[in-house]
């Protein structure tokens, strides 16, 4: 039988965990909103990859105790995880970005990831809440790579055929991945573009975002909820 103190330790463990994700519900004890993050981030995609000042505040959120995740935090996220595992196997990897190659806000948006370590961090915190290393989720891995094919890689090939500026998709905001899949097929092509960015939205992203969620059920059920 579980003493009370033994009870206590592993209630301070499954919070633990279920902080790394969900802070605010944690630190206020209202385990039941859990609930609708789960929901919110299996059912509603916005898969908007900005590298903007609205990604640093969201990741900012959730990595201060702010806020939980939510469906476009959970995107922040993830594409920060796919930055910094893509970093991590190739640390020359984004050297393309640069001013003059991408929109300056998406300059500062990479830093902010990389040299300020938030990429990592995010690394971290969905490693330890899933309780295994992110190469070994096949759903993670799948997001990394089609990123990687379709996003990043044909816009650094394009910067180097071009000595021009290469800022043909960006609008400010930094949308370096929505212009590698422009890059990827013709962009007046609107069905092939929407077509990969629909992969992200409704597959890809999705399938991840249920493991986070079913390991935050199996999380919520060991504390009763």
């Amino acid at each position: 039988m579980v003493g009370s103190s033994g009870r206590e330790d592993n209630i301070a463990f499954l919070d633990e965990k279920l902080a790394l994700l969900y802070p605010r519900s944690v630190k206020r004890g209202k385990y039941h909103r859990i609930f609708d993050q789960i929901k919110d981030i299996t059912k509603n995609y916005h898969y908007v990859p900005n590298f903007d000042r609205y990604m640093r505040e969201r990741i900012d959120e959730v990595l201060s105790g702010e806020r939980d995740i939510n469906s476009k935090k959970f995107d922040a996220l993830a594409t920060a995880a796919v930055v910094y595992e893509l970093h991590r196997r190739d640390p020359t990897y984004f050297d393309f970005v640069k001013p003059g190659n991408v929109a300056d806000v998406a300059v500062e948006t990479f830093d902010y990831l990389l040299n300020q370590g938030k990429a990592r961090e995010v690394y971290r915190r969905l490693e330890e809440f899933l309780e295994k290393p992110l190469s070994q989720v096949p759903e993670f891995q799948k997001l990394v790579e089609f990123i990687d094919k379709y996003g990043f890689t044909p816009y650094k090939e394009e910067i180097s055929r071009e000595e021009s500026l290469i800022r043909r998709d960006l609008n400010g905001n930094g949308d370096v991945i929505n212009d590698g899949f422009a890059a990827y097929v013709d962009f007046e092509d609107k069905y092939e573009f929407n077509k990969l960015r629909d992969n992200v939205e409704r597959n890809l992203l999705p399938a991840f975002a249920k493991v986070i969620a079913k390991k935050t059920e199996e999380y919520l059920k060991k504390l009763g909820y």
